[in-house]
């Protein structure tokens, strides 16, 4: 399927990738991206003199953390959308104006390790080792919006299709044939486990949308519920959060290009709605590079729903070459370059840490896509990812991927031990997205693409958008570049990197013992005396093993990632 040949348009997929609480840098990175073309456009209506083409968002597609920023980011823009560009001395200031930032970097309190222990969620059943009911708060305000009309926003497209990866527990049942002469049964059971929820934003309820997709519309309430309940179903990580149900109506399984394969050979009768059991979309499929491509070239009015192939996108001179390329996706991505480093003992507890580190790995996105992302010559795709600068002997030295970010610590959980960490990541993703559009997101000045001919045309001053000598903003920036670096704030420790004390850390033991010993006495049914045995077992391996092991993890996971202060406890 070829790309649309709508006049001087550029089309651009979001694909956002799991980060667990480093969500607050892909949030950071979604607003800065908007503000930029929000600006363009009030810049369009002002001045003749600038580039004219238009730049649109297609698709928003992700996984996990980036499946729920997907879902935020639609509601978001339904509304006035205020950017966050810089904070006061107050750190711990709500910006409830905004949603990405209120709901990645405010979330429900500024101690979150306090709301993750806590056991109110625990009665006779364990549904997660962490609780995990703030996040129904989040998203029941997530898609909550609060305005009085439509807002115009050319850069966002009329169909913008938004979807997220899920991890189905539930599974498709299907068989496979073979022949009769290997067996006296020719089925060969096989259950899939990779689904996705599709939505497409409609005006109303009458809005045709494409096979398999939901409309959706923030303001009539169509279908907000069931977004919400993707949003949580696809950020819900295995065993640490609690698994989430979905139910949706059938027809948008069954017409679904990427389902209706499976659905179609099912071998056991799928009821209407069809509910699910759903962890986190990251497991299966970290970052669904090929479906935004998909996605992407989706054709509205064409009678041929047909899977688009990503090795077609990759390789296609239409799509990668400068005078030719149409489109872009473009990968957020706090943990691009993360090695599992592994463990090369036949030990059990070895052996488990190997095993979780290769099933991460496998859901990441193909290693091909990376590589092109990351490959000067090619134009269809590009990665935003986390780069960090620290002075080191005088000298200036960059640092990338998940060391820099203060989310990126604890497995990605670091972000629920400190605002700060919260807050410096969500303004490191708004510095990297500037510093990608100013740099990278470019085409030669000499190009030949007649979108940006055309766009450029009027331009008398094309030095203003001109970066590198021979380079042209795609998206163009207004602001001068600012000498000293964009913003990011300064934080209790005086410094542009934030840090936590030891005895904050400390303090959390008896939280974790609390937490620990109900999730273990509730973990499976137990009569009243094997409790009794159990809860005396419990209180003294807690004390000895299991509390003492958790928070010296987190010291040492934190002191690792120099997040943790030098400065020690006082007695």
């Amino acid at each position: 399927m070829e790309p649309s040949n709508e006049e001087n348009v550029f089309k651009i997929g979001l694909c956002l990738a799991g980060a667990i609480s480093a969500g607050a840098y892909t949030a950071g990175v979604i607003d800065y991206l908007i503000e930029t073309l929000e600006r363009w456009e009030i810049e369009k209506k002002q001045n003749l003199d600038i580039p004219n083409h238009k730049v649109v968002i297609e698709v928003i597609g992700g996984a996990s953390a980036g499946g729920m920023t997907g879902i935020i980011t639609a509601a978001a823009l339904q509304e006035k959308f205020n950017s966050i560009t810089q904070i006061g001395e107050n750190l711990t200031q709500k910006q409830e104006h905004n949603k990405l930032y209120n709901t990645w970097v405010d979330l429900v309190a500024d101690d979150m390790m306090n709301v993750i222990l806590d056991t109110n969620d625990i009665n006779s059943k364990v549904e997660s080792l962490l609780n995990s009911s703030f996040i129904d708060k989040l998203a029941d305000k997530a898609v909550q919006i609060n305005t009085e009309k439509p807002i115009d926003r050319p850069y966002i497209s009329d169909n913008l299709k938004i979807f997220v990866t899920l991890s189905n527990l539930t599974g498709f049942k299907y068989s496979a044939e073979f022949s009769e002469k290997v067996s006296s049964s020719n089925k060969y059971l096989i259950t899939a486990h990779n689904d996705y929820a599709c939505f497409q934003l409609s005006k109303n309820s009458e809005t045709k949308t494409l096979p398999g997709w939901m409309p959706l519309n923030f303001k009539e309430n169509i279908n907000t519920t069931i977004a919400k309940n993707a949003a949580m179903a696809t950020g819900a990580f295995p065993l640490g959060f609690k698994a989430r149900k979905l139910s949706r109506d059938l027809k948008y399984l069954t017409e679904n290009p990427w389902l209706k394969e499976l659905i179609s050979n099912s071998i056991t009768e799928l009821k209407n709605p069809h509910i699910t059991l759903n962890v986190d979309g990251g497991m299966i499929n970290n970052e669904p590079f090929e479906f935004v491509a998909n996605a992407l070239f989706i054709n509205q009015n064409s009678e041929e729903k047909k899977l688009f192939d990503s090795t077609d996108y990759l390789n296609k001179e239409d799509f990668q070459k400068d005078d030719r390329f149409t489109s872009s996706i473009l990968l957020i991505d706090p943990f691009p370059s993360v090695a599992t480093e592994t463990k090369n003992s036949s030990e059990l507890s070895k052996v488990i840490e190997n095993l979780l580190g290769t099933l991460l790995d496998q859901a990441r996105v193909k290693p091909i896509e990376v590589v092109k992302a990351l490959n000067e010559d090619s134009y269809g795709q590009f990665i935003i990812s986390p780069t960090r600068y620290k002075t080191v002997d005088g000298k200036e030295i960059s640092i990338n991927g998940s060391k820099a970010i203060a989310c990126g610590s604890v497995g990605g959980f670091g972000g629920f031990i400190s605002k700060e960490f919260r807050i410096h990541d969500y303004f490191l993703g708004r510095a990297n997205c500037e510093r990608f559009l100013r740099y990278y997101f470019t085409v030669p000045s000499d190009t030949k693409n007649d979108i940006f001919l055309k766009g450029y045309k009027n331009v008398t001053d094309k030095k203003r958008f001109t970066v590198n000598e021979n380079e042209l903003q795609i998206i163009p920036i207004f602001q001068d570049e600012n000498q000293n670096g964009i913003y990011m704030p300064k934080f209790s420790n005086g410094k542009k990197w934030p840090t936590v004390q030891e005895h904050t850390v400390l303090k959390l033991k008896s939280l974790v013992e609390k937490r620990v010993q109900k999730v273990m006495l509730n973990a499976v049914p137990l009569k009243w005396y094997e409790r009794l045995l159990l809860s005396i077992g419990i209180e003294v391996l807690l004390k000895r093993k299991i509390s003492k092991s958790i928070i010296k993890s987190l010291i040492e996971l934190l002191s690792k990632h120099q997040l943790l202060a030098t400065q020690k406890a006082k007695n």
